[in-house]
């Protein structure tokens, strides 16, 4: 309760008129859904469960759902991730390189399928590079470093959700040898479709 003071004194305009009590109450009822597996996601459950957070199996008692790939960060290897309709986050790690996000909040933000779109537009043949680097998932694992940095980068950021930050339309990227995390945006793509039913959305 203490840091999470120190935390509301400090950032105060960002988490407006909040108590830490209540903050500590909402970070202990959140429960996260991890789906995937490898020493990315073992290492997201472990300092999670160091760090007090709540981790369930059964998707009808999780708030968020963290996807967790290992054939490339910029690869979403779970085919039915779209279909999700709870708050959901892509996490990746291989060899040097990571990403975080984006974080999905089903008709409000860009989902993983507008990544897709992003890529496909900026790089034609995305479409073979992504197939290719799913036919190499388990050719190699991520630096022990970059893992559990990633890890822990990953349980701060759902921290700032629940205690109330803006973090969607936005991902997160490092590399070795320095892992220093630098955020990108992750719009919405306009063939997407995923937010058609919102008034501010335009392409």
């Amino acid at each position: 309760i203490a840091c999470a003071q120190r935390h509301l004194i400090n950032y105060k305009d960002k988490f407006p008129n909040q108590d830490a009590a209540e903050i500590i109450d909402r970070r202990s009822a959140a429960q996260i859904e991890l789906v995937g597996k490898g020493p990315l996601a073992e290492a997201i459950y472990r300092l999670g469960v160091d760090s007090g957070c709540e981790f369930t199996q059964q998707r009808s008692c999780a708030s968020v759902v963290v996807f967790v790939s290992r054939a490339h960060p910029r690869v979403f290897e779970h085919a039915n991730s779209h279909l999700c309709s709870l708050p959901h986050l892509h996490v990746g790690a291989r060899l040097d390189s990571a990403q975080i996000g984006p974080l999905v909040i089903p008709g409000e933000s860009s989902c993983f399928r507008c990544a897709q779109l992003h890529h496909r537009d900026s790089s034609p043949d995305w479409v073979g590079v992504d197939l290719q680097w799913r036919h190499h998932a388990n050719s190699g694992e991520s630096d022990s470093i970059l893992t559990y940095q990633t890890a822990a980068y990953t349980l701060l950021l759902l921290r700032h959700w629940i205690d109330g930050m803006t973090i969607t339309n936005t991902a997160w990227s490092a590399t070795l040898p320095w892992l220093r995390f630098r955020a990108r945006p992750a719009l919405p793509h306009p063939l997407c479709g995923c937010q058609l039913h919102t008034s501010d959305f335009t392409g």
